[in-house]
């Protein structure tokens, strides 16, 4: 009978010590964190987040931002100190009375071998769009709906024949100017009495008008030169007939920056 008694006694010790072990093994390490808890929170830039202007984020270097000609939509760039990523953010401002208040619409991840200059952001206010551009390829393209139905559709194509009658028994001084305005942009062509030119340009909407800038010449005499004149010309919308007004084209008493009725296809 002792002999069992000493028997169990050796069991239950062996089975407590193996108990303890076990316990001990299973006690977490407090100072382990698992990585997709590290992930998580250096994911500080998300589709949904909002912030205030002036806020800053521990694990993103901010590169740039800019406005578009959208109302209330910007977009910055940001560089992850971690993985050396650039993400752009696309947001939309929050309207608030003290400060200044942004909301996340959509990212887009790019690759950190990617040169930031070759980044572009192309706004285009003729078909309400922002479109991510790299080296010359489209990334992606966002659409915003017209708030204002009373916003002027500027596409189209636009033209303005000036006759400045005869230069001589044979011959008529007159120039006829076109103006192509679509989704890609804008050209302004000039072609007679001693014109003959076709520039590319981009365009900015104010109010009740289309502002013109020089941007490049696409092909021309090379007498026809306007690289030197920031605003080629300016449209304006008045009682449903557009008007042109430019340093380029003159009336027929030879007056420049005159308001001319176009033509509008």
């Amino acid at each position: 009978m002792i002999i069992n008694f000493k028997y169990l006694f050796i069991v239950i010790l062996f089975t407590s010590i193996i108990n303890c072990k076990g316990q001990k093994e299973e006690i977490p390490d407090k100072n382990k964190v698992s990585l997709s808890h590290i992930e998580k929170k250096s994911n500080e830039i998300f589709i949904g987040k909002v912030f205030f202007s002036g806020d800053e984020f521990n694990d993103y270097e901010f590169i740039k931002s800019d406005e578009t000609t959208i109302d209330s939509i910007s977009y910055s760039i940001y560089k992850n100190i971690h993985n050396k990523k650039y993400v752009f953010s696309l947001e939309r401002l929050l309207k608030t009375d003290d400060v200044e208040k942004y909301k996340i619409i959509d990212t887009v991840n790019i690759k950190k071998n990617v040169p930031i200059n070759g980044l572009k952001v192309e706004k285009s206010m003729i078909d309400n769009a922002v479109n991510l551009m790299y080296d010359q390829k489209l990334l992606k393209s966002w659409r915003f709906k017209i708030k204002n139905q009373d916003q002027i559709n500027w596409k189209g194509t636009y033209s303005v024949n000036i006759d400045y009658g005869k230069l001589d028994g044979f011959s008529e001084m007159a120039i006829l100017y076109d103006i192509e305005i679509n989704e890609n942009g804008c050209t302004f062509s000039g072609l007679g009495y001693k014109t003959y030119f076709t520039d590319q340009c981009k365009i900015e909407e104010k109010n009740n008008s289309l502002i013109l800038k020089y941007e490049k010449n696409i092909e021309g005499d090379g007498f026809s030169d306007h690289s030197k004149i920031d605003t080629l010309a300016v449209l304006v919308l008045k009682n449903n007939k557009y008007y042109i007004k430019s340093p380029i084209i003159a009336d027929k008493n030879w007056n420049y920056n005159t308001e001319l009725i176009l033509n509008k296809k």
